[in-house]
């Protein structure tokens, strides 16, 4: 017999990163660009749009649901989304390299809005784009 859960919640995440993030997302292919050819290559124009989450903003978010009496679906994304060439520059800044356009992108841009979730936790997310991505970079080149 199945029993009825009363509070559940389930979290619908935006691409999460930080250390250890999978290697075929587009962060550790640019940073692994980045380290190998001094180059990144950012396909059509970079203006492609994607959200970001950060894994202990992640993590912050899914220990207050652990301790909310919340039932529902969430957003688990950032406030705000990043082009491709916006990730490329904060890469390219960090690492003194060349972005190099290449082909078309016909990939279709992501955007959210998770006004919804952070009031219902209380909730936003604490790191700075720029500032994880840099971190990810020091952790990489220790790894490369």
């Amino acid at each position: 017999i199945r029993k009825k859960i009363k509070n559940h919640v389930i979290f619908r995440f935006s691409s999460i990163y930080g250390e250890y993030m999978k290697e075929g997302s587009i962060i550790p292919r640019y940073v692994n660009q980045s380290l190998s050819e001094d180059q990144i290559i950012v396909w059509g124009n970079g203006q492609r749009l994607q959200n970001y989450i950060h894994v202990k903003d992640a993590a912050k978010l899914l220990s207050l649901a652990v301790s909310s009496n919340k039932t529902g679906t969430y957003l688990a994304t950032d406030s705000r989304e990043y082009s491709n060439l916006a990730l490329a520059k904060i890469i390219s800044d960090n690492r003194n390299c060349q972005i190099i356009f290449k082909n078309e992108d016909s990939s279709p841009s992501k955007t959210y809005d998770n006004n919804y979730t952070k009031d219902a936790f209380k909730w936003s997310t604490e790191t700075e784009f720029k500032t994880g991505v840099k971190n990810y970079i020091k952790w990489k080149v220790k790894q490369f």
